[in-house]
């Protein structure tokens, strides 16, 4: 996979061959660098994430990999998708923009109101959960710095749950049944 490189000046030294970078929120190995940025992506990344869905001059969300001491600005996210969700509604509330994405019901004990939730690679605020459906409620600022603002209705996009609620989840399923 190859993406053109489109990037400030100062972006360009987070990036690293060899370093895990997330791309759409998918955790994916920098190969190589030159007018493109090069990832190897497996099929069975493709199969569970949206960047098949991607085309020539589409923008992405890429962020390098969190170091150790860097301050925390949301929440945990490992680049790990656990699962592809639609938007399903966008509308403009006032500066703001509420984003309605539906979500397959495997991901509904992770999602939870005011919980986190990363969607292609940013890590936002669940604002509402109804019926497998979340809302989040983008500032202007996320909306104009991430590729939300090309976003349409019927898109899907890759989700990945809390780490906290993930491993919560699981720890609870591992209890012997009273």
């Amino acid at each position: 996979m190859a993406l053109e490189r489109k990037q400030q000046e100062n972006d360009r030294n987070n990036l690293q061959l060899g370093g895990s970078h997330a791309v759409q929120g998918v955790c994916l190995t920098l190969i190589k660098e030159d007018q493109y940025l090069w990832f190897d992506v497996s099929n069975a990344t493709l199969a569970v994430t949206n960047l098949g869905d991607l085309a020539p001059g589409d923008l992405v969300n890429i962020e390098p990999a969190m170091r150790l001491g860097d301050s925390i600005d949301g929440h945990l996210v490992s680049g790990h998708v656990d699962g592809l969700g639609t938007i399903r509604k966008i509308e403009p509330l006032g500066d703001n923009h509420l984003v309605q994405i539906g979500f397959g019901r495997e991901l509904a004990p992770y999602i939870a109101p005011k919980g986190s939730v990363c969607v292609d690679g940013t890590s936002l605020t669940i604002n509402k959960v109804d019926n497998h459906t979340l809302n989040i409620n983008l500032i202007p600022y996320t909306w104009e710095q991430t590729c939300f603002h090309t976003a349409q209705v019927g898109a899907r996009v890759n989700l990945e749950v809390d780490l906290l609620a993930r491993y919560t989840v699981n720890a609870l399923k591992q209890l012997p049944k009273p």
